[in-house]
C-alpha cells in the first residue's frame, strides 16, 4: 500500500485488486482492477493546502516586486495544511550529523504531514462521507510507520510535551526504505520508531507554524465537501427554517409579539451570536452587558454581569422569571468588572482550542454557544443551574451551567438547552439531572 514519497507526489502501489460486496437481498456490486492506494487526508478533504507550493508561490511572488501576503489571503480559511519531506530536507532540518541523520540517510527515510482544523473532521470523513460502522477509524490523528510492501500497522500517539491536543489534529506518515519490520513481534526497530517520533514532533510543529491559514474551529460541523453556489445556500436556509424552526413558546419574553426574530435553529457560531444578542434584548438574559466584540482580538468579546434596578426583574420565579437568581442573593444593585467573553457553536470547539492551547480556559469568564457537544465528558464536569435543585448556585441572571475542571471554573449559556427549558421547564428536568447530575 505504502510507497516512497516524491516530492508533491504520493505513489499509489502496482498491486492490483478486485472486490465484490454480496448484500443481504443477494444483490452483488464489485471493482475490479483497483489500485492498493493509502488514503491521504488531503486526497479526502477539499480545501487541503500544500505549504512547499506555498512557499514557492511566496518566493515567486517576491521575485516579481509582488506583496506575499496576498498568497496567504488566498489560501486562508482553509480545511487543513500538508507537507510531504525528502530524506534530504530531514537530514537539513535535523541539522546536527549524528546517529539520527544516519539513519536517515540509512532508510532514504522521507514523510508526511497533514493538520487539519478540527478533529471532528476526522469525524465528518469516517461517519459521514465513508459511512463506516460507528467507533470505527481509517483517518484519524497519530503516527503511522510504513515500509514498502507491508500492511498498515496500528498508529502510534505523538509524543507531543505542549499542545498535546495537536496529536489528535495531526497525520504523520514516516516511510523507510528496506527498514524489514518484524510485523509479528513488536514491529520496528526501537531506533527507528524513536526517530520517527521525533520526526513527527518536528512536523506538527512546521505544521502548526501555518495554523493561520485554516479556518477558526468554532465546534460547528465542518463542511469538508465543495462549497455550494450562493443560490443553493439560500435555498438550504430557506428549507432548514421551515424544517427546523426556532420556537420560543414562554409567555413572559419578547413582548408584544413573543417571538424570537431569528426564525430557525442555528447551524453556525454568527447564528449563536445573534441568537444571544436578541436573547438579551428581549429580555430573556438580564444579567449581562456587552461592552466590546472583536474579529481580530485573541478572544471574542468583553462584558460584564450586572444586576439593576427594578431587582424584582431578576428574581427567580419558575413560571414568569425562570433564568433567575434566588430573592435571598438579590440584595443589592452591581456592576461587575469587565470579563472575556467567547462564542462558539458547540462547547467541543473551545474544548479543542484549549487543548491546542490556543486559547486559556483560565481567561474565560464566560461561554456562549448552542450546543453542548460531548468533549467536556473528558476532563470537566458541569453543573446544570437550570436543573431545579441548583437554582441556589446561579448567581447571574440567565447563566445556564457552570463548567469546572480541576484547574478552572467558567460561566456558560447552552443556547438550545435554555431554548428547550424555557419551553417546557419541568419536561427537561430529567434531561438535566441524568446528564449533569452526580449520583450520590
Amino acid at each position: 500500500m505504502f510507497k516512497n514519497f516524491r516530492i508533491g507526489h504520493l505513489e499509489a502501489s502496482n498491486i492490483k485488486f478486485d472486490i465484490y460486496v454480496t448484500d443481504k437481498e443477494n444483490n452483488t456490486t464489485f471493482l475490479e482492477n483497483q489500485s492498493a492506494r493509502y488514503k491521504w487526508p488531503h486526497d479526502e478533504i477539499s480545501a487541503s493546502r500544500d505549504l512547499r507550493k506555498i512557499r514557492e508561490l511566496q518566493t515567486d511572488a517576491l521575485k516579481n516586486g509582488k506583496d506575499p501576503s496576498k498568497i496567504i489571503e488566498k489560501f486562508s480559511n482553509s480545511n487543513g495544511v500538508y507537507e510531504i519531506l525528502s530524506s534530504v530536507d530531514l537530514i537539513n532540518i535535523l541539522k546536527t550529523k549524528d546517529e539520527y541523520s544516519d539513519l536517515v540517510e540509512k532508510y532514504n527515510i522521507s514523510s508526511y504531514g497533514y493538520f487539519v482544523y478540527s478533529t471532528s473532521v476526522w469525524d465528518q470523513i469516517n461517519d459521514s462521507k465513508a459511512q463506516l460502522r460507528k467507533g470505527y477509524r481509517v483517518l484519524k490523528g497519530g503516527l503511522q510507520l510504513s515500509n514498502n510492501g507491508m500492511v498498515q500497522g496500528d498508529m502510534i500517539t505523538i509524543p507531543l510535551t505542549k499542545s498535546i491536543g495537536h496529536q489528535n489534529q495531526a497525520h504523520i506518515v514516516i516511510h523507510f526504505e528496506g527498514a524489514d519490520p518484524d510485523l509479528g513481534r513488536k514491529g520496528f526497530q526501537p531506533e527507528l520508531r524513536d526517530l520517527a517520533e521525533r520526526i513527527a514532533v518536528i512536523m506538527v510543529r512546521r505544521l502548526t507554524d501555518r495554523r493561520s491559514l485554516l479556518k477558526n474551529d468554532s465546534g460547528a460541523k465542518p463542511e469538508i465537501e465543495k462549497q455550494k453556489a450562493i443560490h443553493e445556500w439560500v435555498r438550504d436556509q430557506e428549507k432548514h427554517e421551515e424544517e427546523f424552526p426556532l420556537v420560543l413558546k414562554n409567555k413572559n419574553f419578547f413582548l408584544p409579539t413573543k417571538k424570537i426574530s431569528i426564525q430557525s435553529v442555528p447551524v453556525s457560531e454568527q447564528d449563536v451570536i445573534v441568537l444571544f444578542n436578541q436573547l438579551i434584548a428581549g429580555g430573556v438574559i438580564r444579567g449581562i452587558r456587552l461592552l466590546a466584540t472583536s474579529q481580530t482580538a485573541q478572544y471574542d468579546g468583553i462584558f460584564r454581569f450586572i444586576s439593576e434596578e427594578p431587582l424584582e426583574n431578576i428574581i427567580f420565579n419558575k413560571d414568569s422569571n425562570p433564568l433567575g437568581i434566588e430573592e435571598e442573593q438579590c440584595t443589592k444593585v452591581y456592576l461587575g468588572p469587565p470579563q472575556i467573553l467567547e462564542y462558539k457553536f458547540s462547547l467541543d470547539g473551545l474544548i479543542h482550542e484549549f487543548e491546542s492551547e490556543i486559547k486559556d480556559e483560565k481567561d474565560i469568564n464566560l461561554a456562549i454557544f448552542w450546543d453542548m457537544g460531548s468533549e467536556y465528558k473528558r476532563n470537566y464536569n458541569i453543573i446544570s443551574l437550570i436543573d431545579l435543585e441548583n437554582v441556589h448556585q446561579r448567581h447571574h441572571h440567565g447563566i445556564t451551567h457552570i463548567i469546572k475542571s480541576n484547574t478552572s471554573r467558567f460561566y456558560a449559556i447552552c443556547l438550545k438547552e435554555l431554548i428547550d427549558f424555557l419551553n417546557d421547564i419541568d419536561g427537561c428536568q430529567s434531561f438535566q439531572q441524568s446528564q449533569y447530575g452526580i449520583d450520590i
